[in-house]
């Protein structure tokens, strides 16, 4: 049977510090956590943070439409982000 190491991790990955960059943004974690959260909202327009988000959270291509285009030719899927509630309900009317 093989024996479990006595460390979860290996010693290399115990030794490291959090950069000093990240220490500088608060006092305690919590308030680090919230300060480094902060950063690509301060950075980026709303519009491209909620491209980036939505890309990320549905594990799509980020990029221009020629990027998504190429990607997409060259796995045979598609790549680009979906609508969250696809298709629409339905409207007194019918779709909307």
């Amino acid at each position: 049977m093989v024996q479990l190491p006595s460390q979860p991790w290996p010693a290399a990955l115990l030794s490291l510090q959090p950069h000093a960059s990240f220490l500088a943004l608060g006092a305690d974690m919590e308030t680090r956590a919230v300060a480094y959260r902060a950063l690509p909202e301060a950075a980026l327009r709303p519009d491209k943070l909620a491209t980036t988000r939505a890309s990320l959270q549905q594990q799509r291509a980020l990029g221009s439409r020629a990027f998504q285009a190429m990607a997409q030719a060259k796995i045979q899927r598609f790549v680009g982000v979906r609508s969250a509630h696809w298709p629409e309900k339905a409207t007194k009317g019918g779709y909307k």
